[in-house]
């Protein structure tokens, strides 16, 4: 088998660099403003479940958005990432799913070899909001079932489908 696309790690690095202050922040507003906000409250003996709401959101929305962020740092520092193709179908091994044993603080990593009469359909798809296109990712539907390769490669879906119809340009 032979390389069709190289790892992009920056893509990874950039995801991080806007997820985790953003969680730091979320997770400064639930530890340290909203208790400074409903303090009086709650001395006063007025506290309302409403106190409690309004603290656990965004203690979930920052614990979220900064393992995030610790995710993609994790995806960045990984070694020996790849995506092949060949006469025997497709391979690649990449960060797949968060990993609970780990609270989300790292990915699985996902090794497969896919033939190609397990493949049933590779196409580029185009993210668009507003029908403003702001992003591409590479499909891939197999038996197994659907892969979304999306930020994860230096070279577009276009150019990969390429390299894969025709081995001698990857």
């Amino acid at each position: 088998m032979k390389d069709v696309a190289t790892y992009s790690r920056w893509m990874f690095l950039f995801e991080a660099v806007v997820r985790i202050p953003i969680g730091l922040l979320l997770l400064l507003v639930a530890f340290v403003s909203v208790p400074l906000m409903i303090k009086q409250e709650v001395a006063e003996g007025h506290g309302s479940w409403g106190a409690l709401v309004l603290d656990i959101i965004p203690l979930v929305l920052g614990y979220l958005a900064f393992s995030s962020g610790v995710r993609r740092v994790h995806a960045a520092l990984l070694k020996n990432c790849w995506f092949k193709a060949g006469a025997e179908g497709i391979a690649f091994r990449l960060p797949y799913k968060a990993r609970p044993k780990t609270l989300f603080f790292t990915n699985k990593i996902v090794e497969l070899t896919i033939p190609w009469e397990d493949v049933l359909r590779m196409y580029p798809l185009q993210y668009r909001i507003n029908g403003i296109p702001f992003g591409q990712a590479l499909m891939v539907e197999t038996r197994q079932g659907r892969f979304n390769f999306g930020g994860y490669f230096k070279e577009s879906p276009t150019y990969i489908l390429a390299a894969i119809k025709n081995p001698g340009r990857a």
